[in-house]
Order: C-alpha cells, then sequence, then structure tokens
C-alpha cells in the first residue's frame, strides 16, 4: 500500500531499524492497518474502511545490545481514502496558510510547508508570489512546498509579509495565501533585550518538561498570567510544545547525536 523509511548509518544492531504504528490511547478504536516491521510497509487488515481520512503514528527505532540506549523517531502518516475510478478536484491542505518565525533564526530554517491533495508529485511545481520591490527573505522549494529562510532577517524591516502560493501539475493551477509573520522572541515588553536563555533537556525522553517561561521571565512581563506563548520557530513545532502555563515539554524523544540545539 505505501512505505515509510528510515535511516540510521550506525553498524549492527544499532544501524537495525524496526518499524511499529502506535495504538491510539484515547480511544478504543482499533485502526485498520498495520506495518511491516523489517521493511516499513503499511497495509490493510480490513476493507471496507468506514472513515475517510486516518492518522498513523509510526516509531521508528533501533536495536541496540543494551535496550536503555535505544533511539526512536515519529513519523506522522496521513491516509486519505478515496473511491476507486472517482475524479478528485486538487485542493490545498490546511489553506490559508499561516506562519510566525523568529528574527534571529539563521538562513536555512523552515519555515512552513504548502501541501496540495491529488496533484501528481512527479509534475507538480511550487512558487512564492510577492509585490515587495525591495526583495523578500524567503523563498519556496520548488518540488516539495517547503518555505525557508533564505536571507538574513534583521537585514529587513517588515514584520509581516503577504504572498500568493502557486502551485500546478501542468493540467491544474491552484492558488492560496501565505502570511508569514517575522518576531523577535527575545524583545522583551520593557523594551530590552535580555539574553537568550539556555535551557537543558535529557535526550530520548518523550514529554519531558524543559522549562516554565512564566516563571523565568516573570520579572520582565508586566503582566505574567495573561501572558500567551508561542514557538516562532516552525522547524522546532513537531518536538516541542508550550502549555497555556508557559511550559515547555517535549512531544517526542530528542536524539541528541541528531540535533543538539
Amino acid at each position: 500500500m505505501s512505505q515509510v523509511q528510515a535511516e540510521d548509518p550506525d553498524l549492527g544492531g544499532n544501524g537495525e531499524i524496526v518499524y511499529e504504528i502506535q495504538k491510539p490511547n484515547s480511544t478504543n478504536e482499533e485502526l485498520p492497518f498495520d506495518i511491516d516491521p523489517k521493511n516499513g510497509y503499511i497495509f490493510l487488515l480490513e476493507r471496507p474502511l468506514p472513515k475517510l481520512q486516518y492518522t498513523l503514528l509510526v516509531e521508528a527505532s533501533d536495536q541496540p545490545s543494551n535496550p536503555s540506549e535505544r533511539r526512536y523517531s515519529l513519523a506522522v502518516v496521513q491516509i486519505d481514502v478515496v473511491k476507486a475510478g472517482a475524479a478528485h478536484t486538487p485542493e490545498f491542505i490546511g489553506s490559508p496558510y499561516e506562519f510566525w518565525v523568529g528574527t534571529h533564526v539563521g538562513v536555512g530554517t523552515s519555515v512552513g510547508q504548502v501541501k496540495v491533495y491529488h496533484l501528481d508529485p512527479k509534475y507538480t511545481v511550487y512558487d512564492l508570489l510577492h509585490s515587495y520591490y525591495e526583495g523578500v527573505p524567503f523563498a519556496i522549494e520548488a518540488r516539495t512546498g517547503i518555505i525557508a529562510v533564505v536571507d538574513e532577517l534583521l537585514k529587513y524591516s517588515r514584520t509581516t509579509y503577504e504572498f500568493e502560493a502557486y502551485v500546478t501539475d501542468s493540467r491544474h493551477t491552484l492558488t492560496t495565501n501565505v502570511t508569514i509573520h517575522v518576531v523577535d522572541p527575545l524583545e522583551s515588553v520593557s523594551e530590552t533585550r535580555r539574553d537568550p536563555l539556555e535551557l537543558k533537556v535529557m535526550e530520548n525522553a518523550g514529554g519531558a518538561v524543559v522549562a516554565n517561561l512564566r516563571t523565568l521571565l516573570a520579572d520582565s512581563l508586566r503582566d505574567a498570567k495573561s501572558t500567551e506563548f508561542l514557538l516562532a520557530n516552525y522547524e522546532a513545532r513537531d518536538k516541542f510544545a508550550i502549555s497555556a502555563d508557559g511550559t515547555i515539554y517535549t512531544l517526542k524523544p530528542l536524539d541528541r547525536e541528531e540535533k543538539d540545539q
């Protein structure tokens, strides 16, 4: 049916990957899919399928001799159920798009991704249109739809950019709006710049508490109770979350060898 693939350059068991679909915790629903633990192929267990859309969480893990050293990676797989032979109209997933990015992120940082249903990926091309004569610090990758930072954001004075995302596969053409906000996460309400906070968390710990921002920033917040927090770095949103009380925690185990900051 479909396949997920993970890579691990280690030798022996450390490089052997096993795949598993995580069972839903919140419901008693049995998923009508399973996965081959060795090659990552997802296959049907039953039909017909009662729902039109399924979201699977596929976990990949290596197999070291010491189980405590096992590392994990998680992939979100979206499955759309369509009628055989039916015509499907291409459409954007989750549009219109709105992204936030911090002023101090480096060139190459991913801001977000434009995604489309029912276009032939072999021929799909993305473009990002705008009318800013001074240019913009963002660009979209023509084949994947990933929007990234391509120039230093501090060179530009705008804090909000309005784009038109354009995508075509030669047979179909779609457009939608994309808004990118440039925010300064280091700017306090007292208009003084504070040094970046350096936080630490143990690797391989999913759901681990990193810190409470409301407590750490209490001295510079006019009203700590009413302050809202958000993750401006889009790249980090699949690894971290911030609760309403300002607590940062990990969404899944982190691999220090993959990224240490």
